[in-house]
């Protein structure tokens, strides 16, 4: 047993070497987000792309050591799909081409893993977000086909953008990697991380005898920005 705690004491002291090592870094970050959204049930007819948003905020790094830190991002970040929809009747068919842009301030904690290289410092990011939306969810309409036929010009400007409720907080997983390049008290980043979301988005009632739509956020963060050693 006093062996077994005497090694536990040695990797704790390895990993997180307290203020011998602590470190603090802080500084400016943003990119770009090819944002989707995955949305249950799956319906046919209904394709959802990718689109690419923005987003820039801070980063902020506590290192326990050269190898762990723990990585804050608190961020705005704009997310949103495209998507497409056809629709075929007997003597109808029916093309529908519409966006969803959702804006929230993001804040991922997440887990740093980092090694050393001779010039760089590649890493990995693990953990997870929870984001705060700004606004009610933007919906609009790009363009109406009717059997070959654009008929959006039909369509009152009510439906053709529209406002949703959202009030939901989003929250989900977020992995990554990135690398650093070492600048004296400088380090200049770029990473890459993935958005699992969790949490349904869609605030909106169905409309009778038919069954909700669970809408949950997916997106790659592509981000670069600098760090000052405090």
């Amino acid at each position: 047993m006093k062996k077994t705690v005497i090694i536990l004491i040695l990797v704790f002291t390895h990993f997180f070497a307290g203020s011998a090592f602590a470190q603090f870094q802080i500084g400016p970050l943003a990119g770009g987000n090819l944002s989707g959204l995955n949305i249950d049930p799956d319906v046919q007819g209904r394709n959802i792309n990718y689109i690419t948003r923005f987003t820039a905020g801070v980063a902020i790094i506590y290192n326990f050591s050269s190898m762990f830190g723990i990585q804050l991002e608190p961020a705005y970040t704009q997310r949103g799909a495209s998507i497409y929809s056809a629709q075929t009747d007997v003597a109808l068919i029916l093309e529908i081409n519409q966006a969803i842009e959702l804006e929230y301030i993001d804040i991922p904690v997440l887990f740093k893993v980092s090694f050393d290289a001779q010039f760089i410092k590649p890493y990995f990011l693990a953990g997870g977000y929870i984001g705060f939306p700004l606004q009610d969810t933007k919906l609009t309409i790009d363009k109406v086909i009717a059997n070959g036929q654009d008929v959006i010009f039909l369509l009152p400007s009510d439906v053709i953008e529209q406002e949703l409720k959202n009030e939901s907080i989003d929250y989900g997983l977020n992995f990554g990697a990135g690398v650093s390049f070492p600048l004296g008290i400088i380090d200049i980043f770029l990473q890459a991380q993935y958005n699992l979301g969790l949490s349904d988005l869609n605030d909106e009632p169905p409309p009778e005898g038919l069954e909700k739509d669970v809408i949950k956020n997916r997106g790659i963060q592509v981000k670069t920005g600098l760090l000052i050693t405090l």
